[in-house]
């Protein structure tokens, strides 16, 4: 099967999308399908063909994606999804790559998947300027197109599911499972590195990492702060991009955590594992904009999960076993305290009943999920309600 999949999460940013993309392309390739990617990078002032794909020059946003296609250069698009010749187009964005790649596989009768990464352009923004109401209401445009024409959608939680139902036309979205590379979050490391976080020995950590903005920042800095006390002697880990180290200080003063604040800065991904286990739980705040794969990458290393209920992640986090919701400080604290009285000779083996929960989860089931529903669209043989079904039982 040759799939295309055009997406802006360019691979040399370390988002969720290009994450997620990058475990889905690895395993279709390890079961013989040429996959090749249609991307954009700020980085690339001309166009780029590899045998894995294009990068086509783009400019960089503050939106998820963190960078969109430049107009001009999406002249290529056409040539370039010609030579190939896709049997099936997945399209992983809602810029103007994804509506592009979407026109074209229309004119030429191309069976299309869109995967959804983030609902921003849906929810209410009352706090956002006029010009970023703007550019959110021709963003939900686009998206509303991609729903609408779209021969399948695909999501990665219930609320994502439930919203955009009514725009797909009877097509209803299907939760896909979220899945990582095993070969590096599963492979426990000969040599660990002590000084991936700097603790001193009677120091815990609780750890965050993803996009940084201002509104993420105080939502997680307000659950941290009303959740710790002094005598817990834990401290707030941070890594990612997206905010300036500046304004992050400025915020963390004014939450009152400063002194309990250690940002690493953007970690290359294969450092990462490091960084999940030198923590002792990984804190989600309510966060309804887009999903997270970084609370899961943390659960295969070992790292429990504490999100709180509003956030995109609580309904795929098997509460228990990897992780634990909680709807407020109080309950926030409750579960922080449980931790931190735990004995640590007994850390270990906690920590691989977590990362056993989620084996499985890896490129060879993003790749099988992805044959059935590839399969099925081709062939129009099965009812869409009967195949979603059985995709989402897999899953559960």
């Amino acid at each position: 099967m040759k799939i295309a999949i055009c997406s802006d999460a360019f691979p040399e940013e370390h988002t969720a999308p290009s994450a997620y993309l990058t475990v889905l392309q690895k395993g279709l390739r390890e079961k013989g399908h040429t996959v090749k990617m249609f991307t954009a990078s700020p980085y690339q002032r001309r166009l780029k063909v590899t045998r894995e794909g294009a990068v086509l020059p783009g400019k960089v946003t503050t939106d998820f994606f963190e960078c969109t296609a430049k107009l001009f250069p999406l002249f290529s698009l056409r040539r370039l999804l010609d030579d190939f010749s896709p049997d099936l187009i997945e399209i992983g964005s809602s810029g103007h790559l994804g509506l592009a790649t979407y026109f074209y596989a229309k004119h030429h009768r191309i069976k299309t998947v869109f995967t959804s990464f983030t609902v921003f352009e849906f929810l209410k923004h009352e706090d956002l300027s006029f010009l970023e109401r703007f550019f959110c209401y021709f963003g939900k445009l686009r998206v509303k197109k991609l729903l609408s024409g779209c021969d399948k959608t695909l999501v990665f939680s219930k609320d994502a599911a439930n919203l955009f139902d009514s725009y797909t036309e009877g097509r209803s979205p299907e939760i896909v499972p979220v899945t990582v590379d095993s070969s590096l979050f599963f492979a426990t490391p000969e040599n660990p590195d002590p000084s991936a976080v700097p603790l001193s020995p009677h120091e815990n950590a609780l750890l965050y990492c993803g996009r940084l903005d201002l509104t993420s920042l105080e939502a997680l800095f307000e659950s941290f702060s009303g959740a710790i006390t002094p005598a817990d002697h834990m401290k707030l880990v941070i890594t990612g991009s997206g905010i300036e180290k500046e304004q992050l200080y400025e915020t963390a003063k004014r939450c009152g955590v400063t002194s309990k604040l250690i940002y690493l800065g953007e970690i290359e991904r294969e450092k990462m594992p490091e960084v999940y286990r030198s923590c002792l739980a990984f804190l989600m705040p309510e966060d309804d904009e887009k999903m997270h794969f970084s609370p899961f990458e943390a659960i295969a290393c070992g790292t429990p999960v504490l999100a709180h209920r509003g956030a995109f992640c609580a309904d795929a986090i098997d509460e228990g076993k990897n992780g634990f919701l909680f709807s407020h400080n109080h309950e926030l604290r409750s579960l922080i305290q449980n931790f931190v009285t735990l004995d640590k000779s007994s850390l270990p083996s906690i920590r691989a009943i977590v990362a056993k929960s989620f084996r499985g989860f890896d490129q060879e089931l993003a790749a099988r999920w992805r044959e059935d529903l590839y399969r099925e669209l081709l062939s129009d043989s099965e009812p869409p309600k009967k195949k979603a079904a059985h995709r989402k039982s897999a899953y559960e």
